[in-house]
């Protein structure tokens, strides 16, 4: 089947030589998806080999053809079988490596070119592990190609820069020390223009080019011309910053010996035409540093982490209020303030590379780190594009360090983040304007002269989402041990969002949302309430979402809620509640119980004398053990039984209910029925009781048959009576309210022993 259909593609497509370009994405496709030319490919027909000689022969054919978009098809389709085929590879790869050397050296159109470039370089990767194509093929050829590359290179409409340096990049990954005679020309047909701002090319291929250039000197020599590469890289942004900031790092001056830079040309001395310049050349530097800190090296290298930080605090040292406005010109100093959202843009870029490859090995900066982030969210408000790299930065630093930092940002990283995610309200807005003052008024109290008008403007929602990103990791990192005020400021903020029916979100900002409650409810505060019960119910309505993504997030949501709540799990932890209310020794409930079916008579007979009531021994005073706490003393007007701290009950029996008694007390009966009555009022009163902090844990514990003594008194059932109690816990919570103070960063370096002092 396989030679069939790849008969059929040779006769009825490869067979014009005006119309093949036009089908060379079907044959593509087509050969891709069914493997025609792949080496494992299994035919019933013997005549497969035949097709694919016939295939090669139309192939070359082609190639010679004098229309240029024909011969760009039939590169096109060498590429294609190179890559699909290591037999058809391995036959004609030196046939089809000179044809294609030919066609870069001569004039040819632009996409001929490329298309050549890279077969040329396909060409050579495959050869590696191959020692007879590597001697034949890629030894004899490889240094012709890279001259090729020069020239195409250096031609001044700049079309080729993109797609040598891409080759060459390859090529000295592979062959390092056949690149070494073309390292100084593409330097200066291609870097340093770039550098200077006259091509575009990718920071990233720049990056990689650099880091590959350094293996020129062999291996042992890497991580020596790395570090010569970086330094000469931060050193070429020092000047330009020079020129910016109109002033030279003292500090770094003092520290370190500048490395000579990168030759760029002149700048006027016109800010107006420099600072343009000059902006875009420490975007473009810095972009390159980030992408040389991001880049696999072949071996292990030293980062210079003092000269990275230096560099970066120069640029965060600039503000506003800072002292060079005092000795700028108004004029300069206003544009230079203008750019400085983007300079910021820039060096986030190069510290969140510096985090990410250096990982631990920036935990000394800790203090730094904070510092910078405190400024950058006081500074970033209504930036957009500024406050979503602060919260990159920010949820960056808490997944790399953690608990500690996380207590130096959370108070500020809150404040922020529910600011950013608080819901736009609408406001009445007048449509009265431009009348005077006494027909204004007059107006006003006219019905329909105040409309709602449009909702405040909100948050984008980018921001939004970088927002709830770092809200999410601090939570992960931080949750545990946040400070009530702010974490239920947090959790409120979240829950309004999702609980708010008139909040048209998107689908990705309320998957943010679920996936916060998600994070929130895995890392409860063992002294604060968890928002677990509003999780649940968030979950289950979230079940029958519109999108397939947020039912599979509310879904895993509730799954985890389930496990919370899990009757073999441990149970959730909660603050700490009132004392439970104390229990009867089981030897005491037994005899109040056997006791029950005692049946109380009284005579009632008018004539005799008034008997007082027979007590029964249910409702006598039972002591049971209680608490440590002080004796009260007993009230002048009552008995000598105590009253506080009591918890009454009414113990029921079966026995036939007491007549109303018809006689007239007397005048000392009286008085023991007005002490019981005062004594009953002293009940409905709500008792209050301070635990001291000492015996928080106590209380918190089981009762058992010996930790309590109490007295139990008769009732009235219809005499309500509440218990409670309030624990007094001094915490810090000063700290959770008002604003939060913006430290100086302080360039002296990582933090010692000294500082923490």
């Amino acid at each position: 089947m396989a030679a069939l259909q790849l008969n059929r593609l040779l006769s009825d497509y490869l067979s014009d030589e005006s119309s093949v370009h036009v089908n060379v994405p079907f044959i593509t496709e087509t050969i891709i998806n069914n493997d025609l030319l792949n080496d494992q490919q299994k035919d019933d027909h013997s005549d497969l080999g035949a097709v694919k000689r016939k295939w090669t022969v139309r192939l070359n054919a082609l190639l010679q053809s004098r229309q240029p978009l024909a011969r760009w098809a039939a590169i096109s389709l060498v590429k294609l079988t190179c890559e699909q085929s290591s037999s058809l590879y391995t036959a004609n790869a030196q046939t089809w490596c000179a044809q294609c050397l030919g066609f870069l050296a001569r004039p040819e159109q632009p996409t001929v070119h490329d298309i050549v470039i890279k077969t040329l370089s396909l060409i050579f990767v495959k050869s590696v592990g191959k020692p007879d194509l590597l001697t034949e093929v890629t030894n004899k050829n490889l240094s012709r190609f890279h001259q090729l590359l020069v020239t195409l290179a250096s031609r001044p409409d700049h079309q080729f820069q993109t797609t040598a340096l891409n080759a060459l990049t390859i090529d000295m990954e592979l062959f390092p020390s056949t690149t070494r005679h073309v390292m100084d020309k593409i330097t200066k047909s291609c870097i340093i223009p770039y550098l200077e701002g006259s091509i575009h090319i990718d920071s990233e291929l720049v990056g990689r080019y650099l880091v590959a250039s350094t293996r020129s000197g062999g291996k042992a020599n890497i991580a020596t011309q790395w570090n010569e590469m970086l330094l000469k890289l931060v050193d070429t942004t020092h000047q330009a910053l020079d020129r910016l900031f109109d002033t030279i790092d003292e500090e770094d001056s003092a520290s370190f010996s500048r490395t000579p830079g990168y030759q760029l040309f002149a700048l006027s001395v016109d800010y107006t035409m420099s600072f343009p310049v000059l902006l875009q050349r420490v975007q473009t530097l810095m972009n390159v540093v980030s992408a040389c800190l991001t880049t696999k090296t072949e071996s292990t290298v030293a980062v210079p982490f003092a000269r990275i930080i230096q560099l970066v605090c120069r640029v965060y040292n600039v503000f506003p209020g800072c002292a060079m406005r005092e000795f700028k010109p108004k004029d300069e100093h206003t544009c230079l303030m203008g750019l400085l959202p983007a300079l910021y843009l820039s060096t986030n870029k190069v510290l969140s590379s510096l985090l990410y490859c250096a990982d631990a090995g920036m935990t000394q900066y800790g203090k730094l780190l904070s510092s910078i982030l405190l400024r950058l969210l006081s500074e970033s408000k209504n930036k957009r594009s500024l406050r979503i790299s602060v919260y990159e930065l920010l949820s960056l630093c808490l997944e790399q360090y953690g608990h500690a930092f996380a207590a130096n940002i959370s108070k500020a990283a809150v404040q922020c983040v529910c600011d950013d995610l608080k819901i736009p309200e609408r406001k009445p807005v007048s449509i009265i304007s431009n009348v005077k003052a006494g027909k204004k008024r007059a107006a006003d109290q006219q019905t329909g002269a105040v409309i709602d008008g449009e909702e405040a403007q909100s948050v984008p929602g980018d921001v939004q989402l970088a927002a709830l990103d770092a809200a999410e990791q601090l939570m992960v990192c931080y949750g545990h041990a946040m400070g009530e005020a702010q974490r239920r400021a947090l959790d409120t903020a979240i829950i309004s969002r999702l609980l708010q029916p008139s909040n048209a979100e998107t689908t990705i900002i309320k998957g943010k949302l679920y996936d916060y409650v998600i994070a929130s409810v895995m890392n409860p505060n063992p002294a604060q309430a968890s928002i677990l019960p509003y999780a649940v119910r968030i979950f289950t309505a979230g079940v029958n979402a519109e999108t397939h993504e947020l039912r599979a997030i509310c879904k895993r949501g509730l799954a985890i809620c389930d496990l919370c709540v899990h009757t073999r799990l441990p149970p959730i932890q909660r603050a700490v509640s009132a004392p439970a209310a104390p229990a009867i020794q089981t030897q005491v409930v037994e005899e109040v119980v056997q006791q029950n079916d005692f049946e109380m008579t009284r005579d009632l007979s008018p004539s005799s004398s008034p008997t007082p009531p027979v007590e029964s021994p249910a409702t006598k005073e039972i002591p049971v053990q209680r608490p440590k706490s002080p004796p009260r003393q007993p009230s002048s007007s009552s008995p000598a039984s105590s009253f506080a701290p009591i918890v009454p009950t009414m113990v029921a029996t079966d026995t036939e209910p007491i007549q109303k008694d018809t006689f007239k007390p007397s005048e000392s009966m009286a008085r023991a029925m007005s002490d019981v009555i005062e004594e009953a009022q002293v009940i409905e009163t709500v008792v209050t009781t301070t635990v001291d902090s000492k015996d928080t844990e106590m209380l918190s514990r089981q009762p058992t048959e010996n930790s309590f003594t109490t007295t139990i008194d008769r009732q009235d059932s219809a005499t309500p009576t509440t218990a409670f109690t309030t624990i007094n816990d001094n915490d810090d919570n000063e700290d959770d309210e008002g604003s939060f103070d913006i430290p100086d960063i302080d360039m002296a370096g990582p933090d010692d022993d000294e500082d923490e002092e």
